[in-house]
């Protein structure tokens, strides 16, 4: 009998993240709030190594299920075709997506610079435009750190707008000649044009509340990018059929938010739609089940 020899918590890691930290035979993830374990696929009691080939993430439930047992053949060839397809890929979109990342949390740096130093420039102007007392004015770090979170949340564009539609709050009505109360004047319409930048981005985000419609369209344009035979027609009328028996749009737009689209993303480029509608209705059929 073949002694068992502990995993590396290095070798844990490496399996864990080749597997996208998901069971291979249920699908759960991570973000679903399992716990994860690295299993051999052929047990160690009959013959099983620690070789990368013979290891497997599997969910605590999957793995009890699993026991000392060698998985079925057919869904060890597929565990191993998958791998070697895929490995080199999810490597290679690995080290894309960090240098995107990279890229784009640098764009957001010098979009918030911008958006700040309007600000700052909008509110000199007019708070010293013909006043014979001239001040400097600036953002405060937690004034610009809410800049930064409503930059995030809504984007760059709709910020800025919203900045210059307010932009008339900060002109006085009165030029106050007296310095104190020039100041106390410019300090309560800078509150107002502040307080106005975020609640008109809030009332127009409440506007924009998605539909099953907007949610489907959005699923449509991530597949149209990702699978390699996408039809809109086949797709419109797969995906509607697929989700008839979820009650309510309420759940439907919950269905589409945090399960569908999620799926989708991950999606290899390339991949075939009767894979992925294989998937989907999978699930579909889990969401159902926990309605």
């Amino acid at each position: 009998m073949n002694k068992r020899k502990p995993l590396s918590a290095k070798k844990r890691f490496d399996i864990l993240e080749r597997d996208n930290f998901t069971c291979q035979t249920c699908g759960a993830k991570q973000s679903d709030d399992v716990l994860l374990e690295v299993d051999h696929i052929k047990p160690v009691s009959k013959g099983g190594t620690n070789d990368i080939d013979n290891l497997v993430t599997l969910c605590y439930k999957c793995n009890r299920g699993k026991g000392a047992r060698i998985l079925g053949e057919k869904q060890s060839i597929k565990l191993e075709e998958s791998r070697v397809d895929e490995m080199h890929k999810k490597m290679l979109q690995r080290q894309a997506y960090i240098k995107y990342k990279e890229k784009l949390n640098n764009a957001d740096e010098q979009h918030h610079k911008k958006i700040v130093k309007i600000v700052n420039d909008l509110i000199n102007n007019h708070f010293n435009r013909n006043s014979i007392y001239v001040s400097k004015y600036s953002l405060k770090p937690e004034q610009m750190n809410k800049l930064y979170i409503y930059q995030k949340k809504h984007g760059v564009e709709k910020l800025i707008d919203s900045i210059f539609e307010n932009e008339h709050m900060l002109i006085p009505e009165i030029i106050e000649q007296d310095k104190d109360l020039r100041e106390r004047t410019n300090q309560f319409n800078f509150g107002l044009f502040y307080n106005e930048i975020f609640r008109k981005l809030d009332i127009k985000k409440e506007t924009d509340k998605p539909t099953v419609t907007s949610c489907i369209k959005y699923l449509g344009g991530i597949l149209y990018n990702r699978l390699c035979d996408y039809d809109s027609w086949e797709y419109s009328r797969d995906v509607r059929n697929a989700t008839r028996e979820i009650p309510t749009n309420e759940n439907k737009i919950k269905f589409f938010e945090e399960y569908a689209h999620p799926h989708a993303k991950e999606i290899i480029q390339g991949s075939e739609y009767n894979d992925w509608y294989a998937e989907y209705m999978n699930i579909s059929h889990k969401f159902l089940q926990k309605l």
